[in-house]
């Protein structure tokens, strides 16, 4: 930030704009990791109930949930490594 005649030059919010932007970025990749797994929990569930029923249909449709859900958190998981490796 540093601009000339602010009061923010030195000091703890002289890099505000950054620490808010790091903050921010924190937050949002926390909740895209808690909401992937939300969900990779619930179609796991929903896996398990349908491999104990009898409809073949339902269990390859909640197979192919599972899998998109499990590749979500793989992304997600990639996509904070990056975030990791870019802020270092």
């Amino acid at each position: 930030m540093n601009r000339t005649g602010n009061i923010l030059l030195v000091g703890p919010f002289s890099e505000i704009d950054e620490r808010m932007e790091e903050f921010t970025s924190g937050m949002f990749a926390s909740l895209m990791m808690m909401e992937s797994i939300s969900r990779l929990e619930a179609a796991e569930l929903q896996y398990k109930l349908a491999c104990d029923g009898e409809d073949e249909v339902k269990r390859q449709e909640t197979e192919r949930t599972l899998r998109a859900c499990e590749t979500t958190v793989q992304i997600t998981i990639g996509l904070l490594d990056v975030g990791e490796e870019m802020s270092q």
